[in-house]
């Protein structure tokens, strides 16, 4: 008989070591809960402003392709930045044998997402006067000037080009 109760004793014990109680089960729940509390805004406040660097980064690179395509073509190519600030498009220069007029042709395109606008974007176009397009040309030269990213209300960064050497650089 004491041989059965000892087996009794070791199957109770075993059965409530089984599993958590209810109060377990609420204390990590209300933990968890507090842990996403704090992460999430840091969360979205880190991808926003990946955005803004994966958009300065695109539009540089599509800078430097249109300079590498403007001499490697022995043509001008323009970046043209839209009126709501919401898009970037590169175009390469062809012209005829009939015409002394370049026309252009859509090489590519960057749609920012919904946060990154350009918030200003001005050049110097080679008579002197301002422009709203960049322009580069067969030589690797390029029009000066500056483009403003901005993310929402907060932080921007700038990209300058200097026309003689057609260097583009970002801070």
């Amino acid at each position: 008989m004491a041989g059965t109760s000892r087996r009794a004793q070791r199957r109770t014990s075993a059965r409530t070591s089984d599993g958590f109680t209810l109060l377990e089960l609420l204390v990590v729940i209300t933990l968890l809960g507090i842990m996403f509390a704090i992460g999430v805004p840091s969360w979205r406040a880190y991808q926003s402003s990946q955005q803004l660097i994966s958009s300065t980064r695109d539009v540089v690179s599509m800078m430097r392709h249109a300079q590498g395509s403007a001499v490697s073509n022995s043509s001008t190519t323009r970046i043209d930045f839209s009126a709501n600030g919401k898009t970037v498009t590169e175009y390469l220069a062809t012209t005829t044998l009939a015409s002394t007029t370049a026309t252009y042709t859509q090489v590519a395109r960057i749609d920012f997402p919904n946060d990154v606008t350009v918030s200003s974007s001005s050049f110097t176009a080679r008579t002197g006067g301002a422009s709203a397009s960049l322009y580069f040309f067969s030589r690797g030269t390029a029009t000066d000037g500056r483009v403003v990213l901005r993310r929402g209300t907060g932080a921007t960064h700038t990209i300058t080009v200097e026309g003689v050497t057609g260097r583009v650089a970002y801070s």
